[in-house]
């Protein structure tokens, strides 16, 4: 801490970016608004981008006057590597998915929605997806009257109770 006391931006950014800090410092310090700045990012010694996002407040004295400014940096880099990582593991799924010739749909946990169907199901089952989609319940229609019972069983208690009528087995 001692080290960093009284240092300048200038060691630690470009000139580009030391000149926009100045600009934020200025603005705190001229009109005591606080600036709270969503994205930055830097490229550090090593060549690694940092983001990060910044909040800077003006400190006032007793007369309520702005002397001093304080910054305060959070790294954000560790929160945009994981929601990179998310969104290629989504486009990896949605390609399998997609591209599948199994049938793959999600449902909510109370089976009354489907977010999601895959080409596939129309295929095999020979219903539109969106037929799905508008009537989460519609699969059990397509299922052999002779094997209601054996899927009812099998569903048991996942299903809510609208779907455990005697009408699908």
């Amino acid at each position: 801490l001692e080290e960093l006391q009284g240092i300048v931006d200038a060691p630690f950014s470009d000139a580009e970016l030391t000149r926009q800090y100045r600009k934020d410092d200025a603005v705190v310090l001229n009109t005591g608004a606080t600036l709270h700045i969503l994205e930055e990012s830097i490229v550090r010694h090593d060549g690694t981008v940092q983001s990060f996002t910044t909040v800077k407040s003006p400190i006032r004295n007793d007369q309520g006057e702005v002397t001093e400014l304080v910054g305060i940096c959070r790294d954000m880099t560790p929160r945009l590597q994981a929601e990179m990582q998310l969104r290629q593991s989504e486009e990896k799924f949605r390609h399998f998915a997609e591209n599948s010739q199994v049938v793959i749909w999600m449902t909510r946990p109370n089976l009354l929605e489907s977010p999601y169907v895959n080409p596939a199901y129309e295929r095999v089952w020979g219903r539109s997806r969106q037929s799905l989609i508008d009537n989460p319940e519609s699969w059990l229609e397509a299922i052999y009257p002779e094997d209601r019972e054996r899927v009812h069983a099998t569903m048991g208690t996942q299903l809510p109770e609208q779907l455990t009528t005697a009408e699908y087995r």
